[in-house]
């Protein structure tokens, strides 16, 4: 819309005016995460009234958020509900256009969900006009990122379009041993007009982090901070952590001249995680404190969804 402020939302799979929601709702737009550089849905959601992001390692690939004394176990894609956990919200925004946030029950209009948040990721859309943006970021301790978005219709009539996004980003910190951390994402997405009035939409987004897992250092037995420089992070060559996640889906909408909608999507996501680290440890009850342990841990995680959906006035 090129606005920070849109009169819709599509939360809970139709999109429905903010006057409809009875909710308190907050829309962070296209326009406002290029114009902020906002890139993540950590640094997104420290602009939103009433949430609270609590971060638990020293990169922000481990994040949790929280609103009205709920910490979310899931999110949404387009609508769909997706488990997650504290790294489980970790896909570049440069694929979507715009995060919902609906504080509040999510099953007024999602069924199951959070009773105290719900965060909505929605995902650009092909369309037919063609466009074309690019960026380069350059920033301090060697952060450098590359944006690429194309899209435009594939036939002279219009009825198939494309669009493509694309990511590449390097960067160190100020701390020691966390360096040479990357990412690289790909999004794509088609959408057919099968018939009047109903579109086909398929699409798939491809998203590594290769970066170094840190929860920084421990304290004293009495719980009093370690004094020492701000760079200091007990890191070891070997630390690493890999960050893999995919996306796919199909959707089938079809809305009548009444204004009703029937849509039809199927949804598939699938993200691993592999670490090995150093952890600080909590001092026992006695006042014993094992400054560090070493832990290393390998998972995948999957959700397959089908949504069927029908809005009639």
């Amino acid at each position: 819309t090129g606005s920070y402020a849109p009169m819709a939302v599509s939360i809970g799979k139709d999109t429905r005016t903010l006057r409809e929601v009875p909710h308190s709702v907050t829309v962070i737009t296209r326009q406002q995460l290029d114009d902020q550089n906002i890139t993540t849905v950590e640094s997104a959601l420290k602009n939103v009234t009433g949430v609270t992001v609590q971060r638990f390692d020293a990169t922000g690939s481990y994040t949790q958020f929280i609103a009205r004394g709920y910490a979310a176990d899931v999110y949404q894609l387009d609508g769909l509900t997706v488990q997650t956990d504290a790294n489980g919200i970790y896909f570049d925004l440069a694929a979507f256009d715009r995060v919902e946030v609906q504080r509040g029950a999510a099953s007024l209009f999602s069924g199951a969900g959070e009773p105290g948040v719900t965060v909505n990721m929605a995902r650009k859309r092909a369309l037919t006009d063609f466009k074309a943006d690019g960026a380069l970021s350059l920033g301090s301790w060697n952060d450098r990122r590359v944006d690429l978005d194309v899209t435009g219709k594939l036939n002279e009539a219009g009825t198939l379009r494309g669009r493509a996004v694309g990511v590449v980003r390097k960067f160190d910190t100020y701390m020691d041993g966390i360096d040479d951390n990357k990412k690289q994402m790909f999004y794509g997405t088609l959408e057919a007009d099968i018939a009047d009035r109903t579109t086909l939409s398929v699409g798939a987004t491809w998203q590594h982090v290769g970066t170094v897992l840190s929860r920084g250092l421990p304290t004293w037995s009495g719980g009093r901070l370690i004094d020492m420089p701000v760079s200091t992070m007990p890191v070891q060559a070997w630390n690493r952590q890999r960050l893999d996640s995919f996306s796919a889906f199909a959707e089938l909408e079809r809305r009548g001249l009444d204004d009703s909608l029937f849509k039809v999507t199927l949804r598939h996501v699938r993200r691993g995680n592999n670490a090995k680290y150093l952890d600080p440890s909590i001092p026992a009850a006695d006042g014993t404190m094992n400054a560090l342990s070493a832990s290393a841990f390998e998972r995948e995680d999957t959700d397959n969804s089908l949504d069927v959906y029908r809005s009639q006035p």
